[in-house]
C-alpha cells in the first residue's frame, strides 16, 4: 500500500490569500540565490550563505530529487501581486512509513514581519497530516529565533527539549536548539475547534 501511495504522491499547489505555495521553478534561480544568499536568511541556520547560481542549481535538483523519492515536499513561496519567489517551505526527512517529517521554512528579510509565514505555515501543516498522513512534524529551532519560535506556538507545536550545542557558527560559538513537535491528534483537536 505504502508504494501505491508514494506512486500517487506529488507537490500539490497551495494558495493562500496573497501567496502560491508551489514546485520550484529553473526561472526562480535569481529569486532563490537573492533569498539564500543572504547571511541573515541562514543565520539560525547554520548554513552557508549561497554563492552563485550553482548552489541554486543543486537546490532545485535536490528537490526534485526529494519528491521522487518522496522524503522532501518542498515549495516556492511565490507572491501573488508580483510573482516574485519571497521563500521557501519545506516538509523533509519524511519518512512516510513512521508517518514523520520535518518542517523548515525561510523568506527573504524584505518580507518578514508582514504576516506571510503566518499565512502559509497552517496549509503545510494541513499538507503533512491529511495529504501524507503524517502522525508527527518536528521542528528544530535555534534558541535565538524568537519569531519562529512564537509562530510555531501559535501553530501547536510544543517545546519538548533542548538540543544542546546542535551545531557550531563558525566563530566557534556553539548553538543550542528548541526540539518542536506538533501531533496530529493535537492538531486536529484545535483544527476541528475551529
Amino acid at each position: 500500500m505504502l508504494k501505491r501511495q508514494l506512486d500517487t504522491l506529488k507537490l500539490h499547489t497551495l494558495e493562500t490569500n496573497r501567496l502560491l505555495l508551489r514546485a520550484p521553478r529553473d526561472a526562480d534561480l535569481d529569486d532563490l540565490l537573492s533569498i539564500y544568499s543572504n547571511p541573515t536568511v541562514v543565520r539560525h541556520t547554520g548554513d552557508t550563505p549561497w554563492r552563485d547560481e550553482d548552489d541554486a542549481s543543486e537546490f532545485l535538483e535536490g528537490a526534485r530529487e526529494g519528491l521522487r523519492e518522496g522524503s522532501l515536499y518542498g515549495w516556492c513561496v511565490e507572491l501573488k501581486d508580483t510573482g516574485r519567489v519571497i521563500g521557501t517551505c519545506a516538509l523533509f526527512d519524511c519518512d512516510l512509513e513512521k508517518r514523520v517529517a520535518e518542517i523548515s521554512y525561510e523568506s527573504h528579510p524584505d518580507y518578514w514581519n508582514q504576516g506571510f509565514t503566518s499565512e502559509f505555515l497552517p496549509q503545510v501543516i494541513e499538507f503533512g497530516f491529511r495529504q501524507l498522513q503524517l502522525n508527527r512534524i518536528s521542528a528544530f529551532v535555534d534558541t535565538r529565533n524568537s519569531a519562529s519560535v512564537k509562530l510555531l506556538l501559535n501553530n501547536g507545536f510544543e517545546h519538548e527539549g533542548i538540543m544542546r550545542e546542535s551545531w557550531v557558527e563558525k566563530s566557534g560559538d556553539p548553538v543550542d536548539e528548541y526540539v518542536m513537535g506538533l501531533l496530529y491528534r493535537d492538531w486536529a483537536s484545535r483544527t476541528d475547534a475551529r
